[in-house]
C-alpha cells in the first residue's frame, strides 16, 4: 500500500464533563490505529474491524475514567476518520453528527453523511451502548486507470467536518 495518511476529527458532547477528553483520545487512537493497522483494515470484514477497534478505543477511554474516578459516558465523543494509503486505497470510519466530503476527480461526493437520532440534536457517541452497531465503515480500492485525468473516481482529497456543518 505504501505510506499511509490518517485523520480524524472527534467532537466531545457538550454535555458531558470529559467530552473534549474523549474527542482527544478517540482523535489519537484512531490515528494510529489506521496508520499501523491499514493493510490489516483494508482486508478485514467490517465487523472484524469493530470487534478489534472498538474494546481498543474504549479500553484507553475506560483508563482515564477510572483515573478521574467518573464514568466512560462523560467521555462521549463522535468519530469521523479517513485513512488512505500511497496507492489509492482507503477506509473511512464515522460515527456521530459529523461527516465526510471527498474530492473524486473534479467532484465533490459525500462519503459519509451526518448521523442523527430521532430529534435534530441527538446523535451518537463512542461510549453508547451500540456504537459498534452504528459505526460506519466504507472502504475502497486503488485506482488503476487514474494517470490523473479529470474524469478519474480516485479520491484526491477529503473534507471531514463536525456538527455544525451538517445541514450544508
Amino acid at each position: 500500500y505504501g505510506e499511509v495518511v490518517a485523520a480524524c476529527v472527534s467532537d466531545g458532547a457538550g454535555s458531558v464533563s470529559f467530552g473534549y477528553i474523549g474527542a482527544s483520545v478517540v482523535s489519537s487512537t484512531l490515528t494510529k490505529w489506521l496508520v499501523r493497522n491499514f493493510s490489516l483494515a483494508v482486508s478485514m470484514s467490517t465487523e472484524e474491524i469493530k470487534s478489534i477497534l472498538m474494546p481498543h478505543l474504549l479500553s484507553k477511554i475506560r483508563r482515564i475514567a477510572s483515573s478521574k474516578q467518573t464514568t466512560l459516558r462523560n467521555f462521549a465523543a463522535t468519530i469521523v476518520a479517513v485513512a488512505v494509503a500511497e496507492d489509492g486505497s482507503g477506509i473511512a470510519i464515522h460515527l456521530g453528527d459529523g461527516g465526510i466530503v471527498g474530492r473524486f476527480g473534479s467532484v465533490l461526493r459525500p462519503v459519509c453523511v451526518p448521523m442523527k437520532g430521532e430529534f435534530a440534536n441527538e446523535t451518537f457517541f463512542v461510549s453508547d451502548r451500540d456504537a459498534a452497531d452504528r459505526m460506519r465503515i466504507l472502504r475502497w480500492g486503488p485506482c488503476d486507470t487514474c494517470n490523473s485525468e479529470p474524469e478519474c473516481e480516485s479520491a484526491r482529497g477529503f473534507l471531514l467536518f463536525s456538527d455544525g456543518l451538517e445541514t450544508s
